[in-house]
This record gives C-alpha cells, sequence and structure tokens, in this order.
C-alpha cells in the first residue's frame, strides 16, 4: 500500500488526524448547516464549530458547496444504511412501519441531520 493510500485509510498518524479532522468538520457542518440553512452557513462558523482553522475546511472539502453535499450523501446513506432491503414478499404495512420507526429513531438520535435532510427537500432537493 502506496503512503497517499495509508494516509487515507488512516493506517498512519497522519490517516488518523486527517480522519479525525474530516469527521469534526462534518459534525459541525452538519450543525451549522441545521441551524442556518446552506446559504446563511459559513465556512468560518463551521470552522469555529469544530474548533480548527478555516483553513482546514478548505483543504480537506475545497467549498462550502462540495462540504454540503458530502453532509447530505453521508445522511442519505445513514437513512438507507438503517433500513433493510425490500421484497415483494414483504408485508406493506409492516414494512412501512418498519421504516416509520427506524426513520423517527434517526431523527431522535440525529436531529440535526434530519433537519438538514428536511430543509434540503423542501428546497426542492437540488443537492
Amino acid at each position: 500500500m502506496s503512503a497517499p493510500d495509508k494516509e487515507l485509510d488512516g493506517s498512519t498518524a497522519q490517516g488518523r488526524i486527517r480522519q479525525e479532522n474530516e469527521k469534526r468538520i462534518l459534525k459541525a457542518a452538519e450543525k451549522i448547516f441545521a441551524e442556518n440553512g446552506f446559504r446563511g452557513a459559513t465556512t468560518a462558523a463551521i470552522a469555529e464549530e469544530a474548533g480548527l482553522p478555516k483553513a482546514n475546511i478548505h483543504y480537506y472539502f475545497g467549498t462550502k458547496s462540495k462540504l454540503y453535499r458530502t453532509v447530505v450523501d453521508d445522511i442519505v446513506e445513514l437513512w438507507l444504511s438503517s433500513f433493510r432491503e425490500i421484497t415483494a414478499e414483504d408485508d406493506p404495512a409492516s414494512t412501512l412501519t418498519d421504516y416509520i420507526r427506524a426513520k423517527m429513531e434517526l431523527s431522535k438520535n440525529r436531529p440535526e441531520a434530519s433537519r438538514v435532510f428536511a430543509n434540503e427537500l423542501i428546497r426542492g432537493a437540488p443537492v
């Protein structure tokens, strides 16, 4: 495995720092986007919430748009991964009940993610 590959998979100290910083940024971005929406959020506010220099936001994610896209993608992946595959043999009522229960649990545990997702849908889901 090459050095850049090791860094990306977190098997080096530098890779672990990168993963931790990205995780802090994503958590902070989720909060700031939930509170302010995409337009009201700033990379400065995200950096402050993450406890990192603003330059780190741009280093790891490039632009606010790319960071927002990553946040939305992570939320969608979370929603999808928490729900099992649906088959033609499944009972529609119990399947829908399971889906609603899983979504409510996620909304309870990750209210900011739920708010970002809802705001994205309200805006017509441009991302």
